[in-house]
């Protein structure tokens, strides 16, 4: 499993299917906290990434892990549906970063236009 600050936490949430009987995947799954120092959990190597540097994304591995009844995060079978209701302001998240970022890159791009020079004219002047 690959997660981003898997590096930096000293806690993860994990999703886990806890009933496979359910009527459907989304009514058997649940959320837990897990440490650090559990038995079982590693974390494994910070991966090489493009972009965010200093988000850090890490291989994550669980082998045989326990967890007592209390590292439970809300109510059992309940975790598809706290993950939904964070989805929309999660999305949201991304499209401002989206768009703050993409008018950087265009003010940006103006500004080296207006000002780079080639053949004795600015590029703009070229078009």
């Amino acid at each position: 499993m690959f997660i981003s600050n898997g590096w930096m936490s000293d806690m993860v949430i994990v999703v886990a299917v806890t009933n496979r009987e359910a009527k459907t995947a989304a009514h058997g799954i649940s959320l837990f906290l897990v440490d650090s120092g559990t038995k079982g959990f590693q974390k494994g190597r910070k991966l090489e990434k493009l972009g965010l540097k200093a988000q850090d994304t890490a291989e994550l591995f669980f082998e045989d892990v326990r967890l007592p009844a209390e590292a439970l995060l809300g109510q059992v079978n309940k975790g598809f549906y706290y993950m939904m209701n964070e989805l929309p302001q999660e999305r949201l998240y991304i499209a401002v970063m989206a768009l703050a970022s993409s008018e950087f890159m265009f003010e940006e791009t103006r500004n080296f236009v207006m000002q780079r020079k080639a053949f004795g004219r600015t590029i703009a002047d070229l078009q």
